[in-house]
């Protein structure tokens, strides 16, 4: 009878359904920086890029845990219903398999200033995050347009550290309790609660469920 190799990798499976290629790039990152941390208890992320999350659920099957990554990118009446259907379309989806939303209000970018400090200032537009991301990592992007060229966004992505993503998590965490201080009245999608003021985010609890789930050094 052969022994168990006490070498034997564990693998954790997640699905991402993302609405863009950054969001992509971020998440392969992160598995990089997950399986080099602890190669034993490795970290599989299936990654697909689309933006209808209810074309996502009809085609994959019942099984595993699913996270929708996308931005809420304002408060016109046109924004707050889509985002609606989306938290609807996610809650909906969590009857089936362990679905999660991972939404940043007002855009993605705000996820990335989180890694390397506090954000609790609201931006009227997204493109108020320009400057602050080339402060952080040393760059001039002229535009959002071109810090996300892969071959830009890369270089970002290069500064990041896995201490750095759990620093964002518990900035986002702040964020949340700040809404709470405030006395912000949240809306609620389930076991999921959102706020219609920026910034906030529910993508820190999705990676908060990351590493708890893997365990990285």
């Amino acid at each position: 009878m052969k022994k168990k190799s006490k070498d034997r990798k564990s693998v954790k499976a997640f699905w991402f359904c993302v609405e863009g290629e950054c969001e992509k790039l971020y998440f392969d990152h992160l598995q990089k920086l997950i399986n080099d941390a602890d190669p034993k208890n490795a970290a599989e992320f299936i990654i697909k890029i689309d933006s209808n999350f209810a074309s996502y659920i009809r085609s994959k099957d019942p099984r595993g845990t699913v996270f929708f990554v996308w931005d809420r990118e304002g408060n016109s009446t046109e924004d707050a219903v889509l985002f609606q259907r989306r938290m609807k379309t996610v809650f909906d989806a969590d009857s089936r398999y362990d679905a999660y939303p991972g939404y940043t209000h007002l855009t993605f970018e705000l996820w990335i200033l989180l890694h390397f400090g506090k954000f609790c200032a609201p931006c009227s537009r997204k493109e108020g995050y320009l400057r602050l991301l080339n402060d952080h990592f040393s760059q001039k992007f002229e535009s959002l347009k071109e810090y996300k060229q892969e071959k830009n966004f890369r270089k970002v992505l290069e500064q990041i550290s896995l201490e750095n993503v759990k620093e964002a998590v518990e900035r986002g965490k702040r964020i949340r309790e700040m809404k709470t201080e405030l006395g912000e009245k949240p809306e609620t999608f389930g076991k999921f609660q959102t706020y219609g003021s920026n910034p906030d985010l529910l993508l820190h609890q999705c990676v908060e469920k990351i590493l708890r789930e893997c365990r990285p050094n």
